[in-house]
């Protein structure tokens, strides 16, 4: 886990992955210049 100025990152979950990656890319546009890199 990452902490920093009142924020917590973690890895998701396996369950989470899908409906991250999903959500995620979604809006090809928002994904060009702001998603990760798959």
């Amino acid at each position: 886990m990452y902490h920093f100025q009142g924020v917590t990152l973690r890895r998701a979950t396996p369950e989470e992955a899908k409906n991250l990656y999903q959500l995620i890319t979604e809006d090809e546009r928002w994904a060009k210049f702001n998603g990760p890199y798959f």
